[in-house]
């Protein structure tokens, strides 16, 4: 099980496993196992692949770079559903990448829930679809009915992918493109 000390750094990450608790028990056992998969996930990424002939790394990699993600939650949305995305965000370093698009009626409660309200912007339906085309990802969230394996969860949001150089064990590409800003880690 994960402990709180092990989040302890980041303020809404911790905002949102408390809310959980308290509100949605099932909802927060979910987001437990979401930053389990993450940081075991990230422990090592990327990977080094183990083809022949080649040089590989692999792993879980953040949206193209310079580009926003906006999780909308209108009218009628369900809290439960925002919060196990939102917590993939900001429990890594794709937190930049994240806007939170909302209506009135929840800028109190998703407000609350994000340590920095500037990446929150409270708009109507009609506001928020004339600017869907600023984003490289639109996501509206519907009523949780069941949770999806987790592994699958985050793939939803962040892809897996690869990287190879033409040239057998390559250390000077591994060198260079393992720190590359792409790859999905967890925030400090």
């Amino acid at each position: 099980s994960l402990s709180m000390a092990e989040t302890s750094n980041n303020v809404t990450v911790d905002k949102i496993l408390n809310y959980t608790k308290t509100n949605n028990p099932s909802i927060y056992g979910y987001c437990v196992e979401l930053l389990t998969y993450l940081m075991d996930a990230t422990k090592e990424n990327p990977k080094r692949g183990f083809g022949q002939g080649r040089t590989a790394l692999w792993g879980v990699q953040k949206g193209p770079l310079g580009t926003k993600t906006c999780l909308r939650f209108g009218d009628g949305a369900d809290v439960d559903a925002l919060l196990p995305i939102a917590l993939l965000f900001h429990a890594t370093n794709g937190f930049e990448e994240l806007v939170v698009s909302t209506s009135q009626e929840h800028s109190e409660l998703v407000s609350s829930l994000m340590a920095d309200p500037s990446t929150c912007i409270i708009e109507d339906q009609t506001t928020f679809e004339s600017g869907q085309e600023q984003y490289y990802n639109v996501v509206t969230t519907s009523p949780v009915k069941e949770f999806p394996m987790v592994g699958l969860f985050v793939s939803l949001y962040f892809p897996l992918g690869h990287i190879k150089s033409t040239k057998t064990s390559d250390e000077h590409f591994v060198e260079a493109f393992k720190q590359s800003p792409k790859w999905l880690k967890m925030r400090e």
